[in-house]
């Protein structure tokens, strides 16, 4: 009979776990789920809300094109002061921003399965077995489905919206989603899928969540704006001064139709009382004097523009000018016997 002072103490203890048993339950993990069945299809990996995912992509959209802004804007006033062409740049400077930070979020998807704004609140990109995707699957699969889609001529936009509205379905998966066979799920804190029956304590809680999709609507609003109303105002003012040279070409229709029935042009006011009426942003009255009714040619209504015709060696030159923004800087047309109305003055100039 062996004596127990003489036996291996540690004899009776079980032999530790391996490797590939790390929770020393064969087959199943610590919450009971069978080996393996960390994916999205098994239903124990908590999927990602649509309004986290609205959150994310917000973050990076305000990450790319707001740091490419950011950096044209300096670099337009650092241009500026040391008198180089600001919208040279601002424009290759901004555009780099905007690659750079493009390339970083690449590097992010494939290596992580995040991008900066998902990682940022949680959440990651797997496919049906809750591993990161193949770089194939995810750049060409997944983002090349989601920005092709609106390269198809008409359907575009239809497939554009059915893409984001497929995000309330039961899975949450878009139609890129779909495509490529990826989920985006909560995250634990080490970027790994968290189970449904933890906390994942990668996911944004429902108040940030509000702060993000918030602030960066309110963000992304002020990008567009300020590149929108700029524009939509310079439509107006070409708009407004469009009058001009459509009163010019049929001033310099009614004076060949002059000549060909007295044979010599006729002149109209003069460049002094022209300017001395005062164009501006408000519709006047077109004074009917100084040759214009020799002419035989008055506007449809009222005008913003001045108007004079001055007689050349070679015939004649007819002038209009305007100042519908009433900065105080003349837009200015001519147009001859030879050439119908022409701007002589920049093309920013109103």
């Amino acid at each position: 009979m062996s004596n127990p002072e003489n036996e291996n103490p540690y004899a009776v203890l079980p032999a530790p776990p391996s490797h590939a048993d790390p929770d020393g339950i064969p087959g199943l993990d610590l919450q009971g789920h069978p080996r393996g069945a960390a994916s999205p299809e098994s239903g124990h990996v908590p999927l990602a809300s649509p309004w986290a995912r609205l959150g994310a992509n917000i973050l990076d959209r305000m990450l790319v094109l707001g740091g490419g802004v950011a950096i044209g804007v300096v670099l337009a006033v650092l241009s500026e002061a040391l008198g180089r062409s600001v919208e040279a740049f601002a424009l290759a400077g901004g555009g780099a921003a905007i690659l750079g930070l493009l390339g970083v979020q690449v590097h992010h998807l494939v290596t992580r399965g995040q991008t900066i704004g998902k990682r940022a609140l949680g959440l990651r990109i797997v496919d049906a077995d809750g591993n990161i995707p193949a770089w194939g699957k995810l750049l060409i699969a997944r983002e090349g489905s989601r920005y092709g889609m609106g390269f198809i001529p008409y359907l575009g936009v239809l497939l554009g919206l059915a893409d984001a509205l497929m995000i309330f379905s039961d899975r949450h998966q878009t139609l890129h989603d779909r495509v490529a066979g990826t989920y985006v799920v909560l995250a634990d804190g080490t970027g790994a899928p968290a189970r449904a029956s933890g906390r994942g304590t990668g996911g944004a809680s429902t108040v940030v969540i509000a702060l993000v999709v918030g602030f960066g609507a309110i963000f992304m609003i002020g990008i567009v704006a300020a590149i929108a109303i700029p524009n939509f105002i310079a439509m107006q003012m070409k708009a407004k001064r469009a009058e001009v040279p459509a009163n010019l070409d049929e001033i310099r229709t009614a004076e060949i139709a002059y000549e060909a029935g007295h044979g010599t042009y006729v002149a109209a006011s003069s460049e002094a009382e022209a300017t001395a009426q005062g164009a501006g942003k408000q519709l006047r009255d077109f004074p009917y004097e100084g040759g214009w009714t020799d002419l035989g040619w008055f506007p449809d209504g009222q005008v913003r523009g001045v108007y004079w015709v001055e007689l050349t060696p070679e015939g004649f030159a007819a002038y209009g000018a305007c100042d519908v923004d009433g900065n105080g800087d003349y837009a200015v047309y001519m147009a001859t016997e030879h050439q119908g109305a022409q701007l002589t003055t920049p093309g920013d100039v109103y």
